[in-house]
């Protein structure tokens, strides 16, 4: 459980400038259960299991002593999930299906008509394989997941971080989905990585104008409808004596959808 309290002084155009107590406070409980079997049978590996979990997050914004939300944040997941793995060969073969069924209520007992609640079904996939060719080593693998936003995004604090930018949180937020393809190559002391991820639904934490005349800004964590982001970098470590010389060079490039722009970071380092 936290508690926030912050005294400022706001304006608005045209008007008074007022002294405003704002106090946050929160709580949050997770409850998680994920029994599970598995079996071998010689060069095959099987796993049948399930999970169920429990997420609360409450939250309550308070101005001048007057209640002006009070939310309730409330998840259900039931997941039942298989994994196969088999060696054929000289490859390392797995697969997985995962089945998620969540049930999401978000309640505001101050304002009820901003009240909702949502299901999300969601079917996810993993695959690998491995082998190795001469001196050389090789992975190809596929995962999806669910990534729910934070605690601290889905509270509906708000606090100033300075003068003319307001922070807030957004119990609205829904999860995303992240979608990863990834090759792996080793040999010797060179190492390589490609890897490209596409997200449904990233959270993006948005700068937007309140106020124009006076210059207030609002930070808020939004969802987005796509992101895709590449990540490539190469690394070499060779041992010389007594010493191990390490060099790395990689490049990220990210693409996001978001309302009538596209926001595009290229970021290479080494």
């Amino acid at each position: 459980k936290s508690v926030r309290q912050q005294t400022v002084r706001e304006q608005t155009a045209p008007g008074p400038v007022t002294e405003v107590h704002h106090e946050n406070s929160s709580r949050n409980q997770m409850v998680s259960l994920m029994p599970s079997m598995e079996w071998t049978l010689g060069p095959h590996q099987v796993e049948l299991g399930g999970e169920y979990s429990w997420v609360e997050a409450l939250s309550a914004q308070g101005v001048d002593g007057q209640l002006n939300s009070d939310y309730l944040n409330l998840e259900q997941t039931f997941a039942a999930f298989t994994n196969y793995g088999v060696q054929l060969g000289g490859w390392n073969l797995h697969a997985g299906l995962r089945f998620e069924y969540t049930l999401a209520r978000m309640r505001d007992d101050a304002r009820p008509q901003d009240s909702k609640s949502v299901r999300y079904p969601n079917w996810l996939a993993t695959a690998s394989a491995s082998t190795q060719w001469g001196h050389t080593n090789h992975t190809l693998s596929f995962r999806s997941w669910v990534k729910r936003p934070g605690f601290q995004y889905l509270s509906n604090y708000s606090y100033y971080v300075n003068s003319y930018t307001r922070q807030t949180g957004n119990p609205a937020l829904r999860p995303s989905t992240v979608y990863q393809l990834q090759y792996n190559l080793m040999w010797q002391f060179l190492y390589v990585q490609l890897q490209y991820k596409a997200t449904a639904m990233p959270v993006l934490v948005v700068l937007s104008s309140v106020d124009a005349t006076l210059g207030q800004l609002l930070v808020k964590p939004q969802n987005a409808p796509w992101s895709h982001s590449f990540t490539g970098f190469v690394n070499l470590r060779y041992q010389w004596g007594f010493y191990k010389p390490t060099l790395t060079v990689g490049c990220f490039y990210e693409y996001t959808q978001w309302a009538d722009e596209n926001i595009i970071k290229p970021k290479p380092f080494a």
